[in-house]
């Protein structure tokens, strides 16, 4: 679910790279919460809801693009970006990264890539079709330090109309108990299935 409009808490920010797939083009400049959405900088005056870009609900994301003529005046490349800073573990920990996606948007459009990166290595990119097609699933073991950055990037191909992806995360660690195991989950973003209004 969204962090109620604070960024940063739980350790999740709600941004953007202004060139696909490159995370030194980080920025969450003109990111604001209206209650609902984490939305954009980038005006769009077709008929949506919300029609700022990129934007984030507690289900979605969705990235923007200058590739649709004359929908988004300026510079306007714009992936969606959910970040997650590992701020609250108190030193180097092992944990499972793991998670959902999918292209819930089937109306049009040629879907997206969604990747994810950690500590800026690139641990999975995938192109999606346009089919509503069941949940992808990641998991991966990884050492986090509280300095470590996970994240999760929808990038809108060569066009951003009906790129609304679902992504749910879950970073977690095993606690080690005699005779049993654990598990304790530090932080997550859990994603129910929405439709793009168009």
């Amino acid at each position: 679910m969204l962090t109620a409009g604070t960024e940063g808490a739980n350790g999740f920010s709600y941004c953007y790279y202004t060139t696909f797939g490159s995370l030194a083009t980080f920025t969450t400049s003109g990111m604001t919460f209206d209650g609902t959405y984490w939305l954009g900088p980038f005006q769009w005056a077709g008929p949506s809801i919300p029609d700022k870009f990129p934007f984030f609900d507690a289900h979605t994301q969705h990235p923007v693009s200058i590739s649709n003529p004359g929908s988004i005046p300026g510079p306007a490349n714009a992936s969606a970006v959910r970040r997650y800073t590992a701020s609250e573990l108190a030193g180097p920990t092992s944990v499972t990264i793991a998670g959902t996606y999918q292209d819930v948007d089937t109306g049009g459009g040629d879907s997206v890539i969604f990747r994810i990166f950690i500590d800026g290595v690139l641990k999975l990119a995938d192109g999606l079709a346009d089919d509503g097609g069941a949940p992808k699933s990641f998991s991966f073991n990884v050492t986090l330090l509280p300095t470590s950055i996970v994240d999760f990037e929808v990038d809108p191909k060569n066009g951003f109309l009906f790129d609304r992806t679902l992504v749910t995360t879950t970073v977690s660690r095993k606690l080690f108990r005699s005779p049993s195991r654990v598990r304790r989950s530090y932080s997550s973003q859990h994603c129910k299935l929405a439709r793009f209004p168009n």
